[in-house]
């Protein structure tokens, strides 16, 4: 028979552990949630099919990753002809402090794959688009709300 006087600090420490573990993966879930948008979107524009006929078509060139902190992923892409959105699910896999890299696992239709986030601020961060995944250059994105 285990006394409770016993079980009492291991209780303690087990939920003080799990609390630390909980606040940590709260802590990243925050630093990545809300709206990425692409930054020099005409610069990508101008790589993807046709080149914007105006100066007042370039700027319309968007891209926005929204990442929700239930784990919801939402992909927008409004450039050139391309016009497209995306619904998915993303999970936080791991951050990395000293190089300031989150890895996290998306889901957008069929695919499955893993991005890497280098953060270069608060509010700005590189990644390969979860929906561009064949891309072998991260892109700079900017924190939009």
């Amino acid at each position: 028979m285990i006394s409770s006087i016993r079980v009492k600090p291991i209780l303690v420490v087990i939920l003080s552990s799990l609390g630390f573990l909980v606040g940590c993966v709260d802590a990243n879930v925050s630093r990545i949630a809300g709206t990425w948008e692409l930054a020099k979107a005409d610069r990508v524009a101008n790589r993807v099919g046709e080149k914007p006929i105006n100066d007042e078509e370039e700027s319309e060139a968007k891209m926005e990753v929204i990442f929700g902190k239930n784990g919801t992923l939402l992909t927008r892409t409004h450039i050139n002809a391309i016009n497209s959105e995306k619904n998915g699910t993303w999970r936080f896999l791991f951050y990395d402090e000293h190089k300031k890299e989150m890895e996290v696992e998306c889901h957008l239709m069929d695919q499955t794959v893993n991005c890497v986030l280098t953060f270069l601020s608060q509010d700005e961060l590189e990644m390969v688009p979860p929906n561009m995944a064949g891309l072998t250059e991260k892109l700079k994105f900017r924190r939009s709300r």
